[in-house]
């Protein structure tokens, strides 16, 4: 028999273990510590003792995340070793989803919830279901339809013959205004019309559609769901921000029913109704930062309890026939499949990851076998080096990749100051739409260093520039609520220190742009100013990089061009070049105009003007000030270079024969120009089956 230690002995140590965590533990009382753990685990057999001590080493974390990390493990295999399952898998989760960076655990602490029968499954089949469309919606029950939007019209794709038929005809007056959902029987579809103003239902095999509700004026609907007998709609209706309302619509007797009491933001996406018709799921994207995430609300009471706070989660819907919400999260660092039970309208246990690393995918539906169905677009952006005569638009040389790494990843290129160095972002391998890599090439070696930033920016990067020293960046990152606008990030440590903080859309604040001063010791940005929900004013501030004071260089009497590149300050400081002519709501009916603004008082001069619906964009000056080299859309998927001289005069088009250029640098010289050209692909339509986890016990 093993040896037990004195309980008078446990306790003082206990104490110990307490009085230390009080204290704030140094990194080799915890090492330490885990070892009198493992000690008391592995050698005496005393589980309590070992299960306490490593409890108090995770609660200290933040000291070494490693160390927590390991404790949290063993901890977990210690409720196994005491037949605690639920506690067991519980201390697995945790590890999962609060190390995420700990691979060689995690992929451990997968294992052992294989074991327990609550790992993903293995016998997953992912196979490509080639739909002809870009605009798919949804899936029918059974998996045999795909609804997809072509062309204003509503066409069905048979995922057992290949063939495709249309089903509903519309034109650029009167179409199909957001969801399809099919029926439960797959035998019908509903689907808001004339954006969003009429309810109609129509037939697969004998497409007639029927017209079941006209919205009064000023509302609006969309339909999510159905109940699972078929005799109910879900639907989400409302007049404007702040003002949905989630109700039921009963096909029999076209009357409604409130499940959802509390007014929801305009942005409130896709609803779903469990198959017991007592639970609610819907997502919120946009607004406060308190309100978003994904939300239950159990119907019977009313309760409702958010299930996760993170706005980037996207919910897929409920698992068929069960209580099982199912979702997309990138918690653990990459987008994953999580599934949370879900009783009595509040979570049953932990968050579970079904699969990791699912990728950059969009949900369309779920049949009732359990099958996922999803869309995934390839990027296929990269960037391309050109020799460039800009007053002539002649090409000396041919554009070239800049690099032959990860091909189609690459964004966003930049010129270092002494034009030794090519900077661009490389967005991350998973998919996800996390913040990647900021790679500088050293363009006479060849060589490449890679610096991550995901960490610091968990959402897609807009705009960036490089100091003069090379040391750090501004990054314009569309962050959440209180955490964008324009930060400060230093390459080397890898810290991100906010400067200019942005605000929700619909209120307050947007930033746009940063661009260095010339001096390299302040910068200059945008800055939209809402006074009401369709009212701003839109001015340009300097701010200065040493003390964080600003002010403010320009009020313009026009809207800029805000959410690409307002303004660009001259190489002698001594102009801004402004984008001018944007227009809200969108599409734009406006002109765009590149204006040229003294910021020592004088004439405004204008140098291009476009129609609508051409666009102006991305306006740089030429390191000489001669010229200005700007972006000319003249569709989604047609724009061109072209630069005009600065002080006025005719405009030239660069001969770039490359598909969709977009964002580009200048070199210092003014010889080269780096650019990024191409496009985010077709979207693929995938199918997940045997996905969902199968238990070994549900409770």
């Amino acid at each position: 028999m093993k040896n037990r230690t004195h309980p008078i002995a446990v306790k003082a140590f206990l104490s110990l273990v307490l009085a230390l965590a009080t204290l704030g533990l140094a990194a080799e009382s915890l090492s330490a510590l885990l070892q009198k753990a493992i000690f008391a685990e592995e050698t005496e057999g005393n589980l309590d003792a070992a299960i306490k001590i490593y409890e108090g080493i995770v609660k200290e974390a933040e000291a070494n995340r490693s160390l927590a990390a390991q404790a949290q493990y063993r901890l977990a295999v210690c409720y196994q070793k005491k037949g605690s399952k639920e506690q067991a898998v519980a201390a697995l989760r945790r590890l999962i989803t609060a190390f995420p960076n700990e691979g060689a655990l995690n992929e451990k602490a997968q294992a052992l919830l294989r074991d327990l029968g609550y790992g993903p499954n293995e016998n997953i089949i992912i196979r490509k279901i080639s739909v002809p469309a870009s605009s798919v919606v949804s899936v029918s029950p059974d998996g045999k339809w795909i609804a997809y939007l072509t062309n204003y019209n509503v066409a069905l794709f048979d995922t057992v013959s290949g063939e495709s038929r249309t089903v509903i005809k519309g034109n650029a007056d009167e179409s199909v205004g957001g969801n399809i959902v099919f029926s439960p029987d797959g035998q019908q579809i509903a689907y808001g019309w004339k954006d969003g103003t009429e309810l109609y239902v129509a037939g697969i095999e004998d497409p007639k559609p029927k017209r079941i509700y006209r919205a009064e004026s000023g509302l609006q609907l969309e339909p999510d769901d159905w109940s699972s007998d078929g005799r109910e709609l879900v639907l989400r209706m409302g007049t404007g921000t702040d003002d949905v309302r989630i109700r039921t619509f009963s096909l029999a007797s076209a009357t409604f029913r409130e499940i959802q009491t509390n007014q929801l933001p305009e942005l409130t996406l896709r609803v779903f109704l469990s198959s017991n018709g007592e639970l609610l799921a819907y997502r919120i994207r946009f607004g406060r930062e308190e309100k978003l995430g994904i939300y239950v609300v159990h119907i019977p009471t009313g309760n409702q309890v958010r299930v996760s706070d993170r706005e980037n989660d996207e919910l897929v819907g409920w698992a068929p026939g069960t209580t099982r919400l199912v979702f997309l999260s990138d918690r653990t660092g990459v987008t994953g499949l999580w599934s949370v039970d879900v009783a009595s309208g509040k979570p049953a246990r932990d968050p579970e990851l079904v699969k990791a690393n699912v990728g950059n995918i969009s949900p369309v539906g779920m049949a009732r076998n359990g099958a996922i169905y999803y869309t995934e677009q390839v990027p296929l952006l990269d960037v391309y080096l050109a020799e460039v005569d800009f007053e002539t638009g002649k090409l000396a040389s041919p554009p070239k990749r800049a690099t032959h790494r990860f091909p189609g990843m690459n964004t966003l290129p930049i010129w270092s100051h002494d034009g030794q160095k090519l900077g661009f972002i490389r967005l991350p391998t998973d998919g996800s739409q996390r913040g990647g890599y900021f790679s500088v090439l050293t363009l006479n070696t060849g060589e490449q260093r890679d610096f991550p930033l995901s960490e610091a920016f968990p959402f897609p990067i807009r705009r960036i520039d490089w100091s003069h020293d090379g040391s750090f960046l501004l990054v314009q990152s569309a962050m959440s609520l209180g955490k964008g606008g324009v930060h400060k990030f230093d390459l080397e440590s890898g810290r991100a220190e906010p400067l200019v903080a942005r605000s929700a859309p619909g209120s307050g604040d947007w930033i746009s742009n940063p661009r260095i001063a010339p001096d390299g010791k302040s910068f200059y940005y945008g800055r939209r100013k809402f006074t009401s929900e369709d009212k701003y004013s839109d001015s340009i501030f300097r701010r200065d990089l040493g003390t964080g004071q600003e002010e403010l260089v320009y009020e313009s009497p026009e809207s800029l061009n805000i959410w690409s590149s307002p303004t660009e300050i001259s190489p002698d400081g001594k102009e801004l070049a402004i984008t001018v002519g944007e227009q809200m709501p969108k599409p734009r009916t406006m002109p765009e105009s590149i204006k040229i603004v003294p910021l020592g008082g004088g004439t405004v001069r204008t140098l291009v003007t476009v129609p609508a619906p051409v666009t102006l964009d991305w306006a740089r000056w030429a390191p000489a000030g001669k010229r200005i080299v700007f972006l000319k859309g003249l569709s989604d998927k047609e724009t061109e270079i072209w630069s005009v001289p600065s002080a006025g005069g005719n405009p030239t088009k660069i001969e770039l024969q490359v598909p969709h250029p977009a964002s580009f640098s200048l070199s210092p010289d003014g010889r080269q120009i780096a650019f990024q050209a191409g496009g985010k692909g077709t979207p693929q339509v995938w199918v997940m089956e045997n996905v969902l986890p199968q238990r070994a016990s549900a409770n």
